[in-house]
């Protein structure tokens, strides 16, 4: 397999669309209903996992942190994953999101806020990322709140001010070959390590 990381700078703890850009993120790459996943796992095979994240490996938040698409395709699909994930990534950052996307989203994620308080130590992380981040606590209600006021143009608008889908940092661990074939296929490469 090729381990397959495409990275951009994130935002802060505090941004004032930070659930806007979570419900974003959601429908692109949160889980086994995502775009990503859909598109390159369930639809093509390529892959056994397609993800993305805001703030992996636990970056500060407050320093911006990272958003990442992962994926580990079979050596055979690099070229063809890593070139899908990338265009995924342009529609999404360009056109949006559907109707029908943003409202599981809204569901699920709303569905969800709660179990993020189930335990003393998922209690005990969110008041420290409150306090060491600046990470904002919602009270269920408020989060509640927040995720029925987003639409597909305050999500769009939101998602085209922090994302770039032509200024990311690819990384590629695997076979050399399907690497360097990989590169060659990329468009507007500008450096290569």
């Amino acid at each position: 397999t090729t381990e397959m990381a495409i990275a951009q700078r994130g935002y802060e703890a505090g941004y004032k669309d930070r659930e806007i850009l979570e419900a974003g993120t959601f429908i692109f790459g949160g889980d086994m209903s995502s775009r990503l996943f859909q598109e390159l796992r369930a639809k093509k095979g390529w892959t056994y996992g397609a993800y993305a994240f805001d703030r992996f490996l636990e970056i500060p938040r407050r320093h911006g942190g990272s958003y990442l698409l992962y994926a580990f395709p079979a050596t055979d699909h690099t070229q063809e994953a890593t070139l899908r994930a990338l265009e995924l990534y342009r529609e999404y950052v360009s056109k949006g999101v559907t109707a029908k996307e943003l409202d599981f989203a809204k569901r699920s994620l709303t569905n969800a806020y709660p179990f993020k308080f189930a335990t003393s130590k998922a209690r005990l992380t969110a008041r420290l990322y409150q306090f060491l981040d600046g990470a904002p606590l919602l009270s269920v209600p408020a989060y509640r709140k927040e995720m029925s006021s987003i639409t597909r143009a305050s999500l769009l608008k939101a998602v085209q001010k922090i994302h770039d889908p032509e200024n990311v940092a690819i990384v590629l661990v695997g076979d050399p070959a399907a690497i360097e074939k990989t590169k060659a296929a990329i468009p507007n490469l500008k450096e290569t390590i």
